[in-house]
């Protein structure tokens, strides 16, 4: 089987729960691994290896996608995608750019690859001077996230450009038709869960009457034990020895290292920044897509 659709991200705007819900139709064959970064990281592999992991034979699929939320904002990868499947439908979910990127960072921060507090990792994103749009971007990207060779705190930070969502439509608009890309907004998922899968559905051709199983996914706060334990399992070297091991083993592995806890809040201060640092972007896009998005630029 070969993917229909992907929904491209970005992160931290429910990327994993739209691969929850989606993977529980039974026309929708979701890749067997969630995000398998295959045109970001692992496109050396080739496609048919890609295929062949990913989506196995099934019978009764009418559609099948993946979920990478980096591919949202890197050009390379929304150019390989279109290179292979031109056709392809492409899925967003946007949510409250402040949020996004206070998720990233605390993500970032309790897997150890992120050593500054929140205001310092927003500023140094602003300094780090990166074009993503740079051919020679990619380099960097695979060096971080394939082959590991960068030290903690030493990162691509994305927590700006995550929730650039005018950029990231612009990306996959000069590559693909405008009725090939559809998007969702968090809120919008939180109201009305059913009423949107049932756009998704209808929009990628399979049964929209169907009605999912489980309509909500446990997603608690964990914090890391020792977060310099889990930067070393989460290393790209570590990743690819772990996935040896029983997914069972794997999955104790994981949960060993981190607890349940009261997720942190954003600081009034900090989100008076990103505010102001989005606002511009957000009132663009309110004209772009004719919604109001007025609780985002609430400091």
């Amino acid at each position: 089987m070969k993917p229909t659709f992907f929904v491209a991200g970005p992160p931290k705007c429910a990327s994993s729960s739209l691969y929850f819900y989606l993977s529980q139709h039974p026309e929708i064959q979701m890749s067997v691994r969630k995000e398998t970064r295959f045109f970001s990281n692992e496109y050396a592999h080739g496609l048919e290896h890609y295929l062949e992991t990913q989506f196995p034979e099934r019978q009764g699929v009418k559609a099948a996608g993946e979920a990478t939320p980096s591919y949202a904002f890197l050009r390379f990868a929304a150019e390989r995608i279109a290179h292979h499947f031109p056709q392809a439908q492409i899925i967003f979910s946007f949510r409250d750019p402040a949020e996004r990127a206070f998720s990233g960072w605390l993500m970032r921060k309790e897997n150890g690859s992120e050593k500054l507090g929140f205001a310092d990792a927003i500023r140094a994103n602003r300094e780090q001077g990166l074009n993503f749009d740079d051919p020679n971007f990619e380099q960097a990207w695979v060096r971080e996230h394939l082959e590991g060779t960068h030290k903690p705190g030493e990162i691509i930070r994305t927590y700006l450009e995550g929730g650039d969502y005018g950029r990231v439509l612009d990306i996959y608009e000069s590559l693909f038709p405008k009725e090939q890309i559809h998007f969702v907004l968090t809120e919008d998922l939180r109201k009305d869960l059913l009423g949107n899968l049932r756009q998704i559905y209808r929009w990628i051709g399979v049964d929209q009457d169907f009605v999912i199983p489980v309509q909500s996914e446990r997603n608690t706060y964990r914090k890391a034990r020792f977060s310099w334990l889990l930067y070393a399992v989460n290393h790209p070297r570590s990743k690819a020895l772990l996935r040896a091991l029983p997914k069972p083993l794997r999955s104790r592995l994981a949960g060993s290292l981190t607890r349940e806890d009261v997720k942190p809040r954003m600081s009034p201060e900090d989100r008076a920044v990103l505010v102001d640092y989005y606002r511009p972007m957000i009132e663009a896009l309110e004209t772009r897509i004719g919604r109001d998005l007025g609780t985002w630029k609430r400091a």
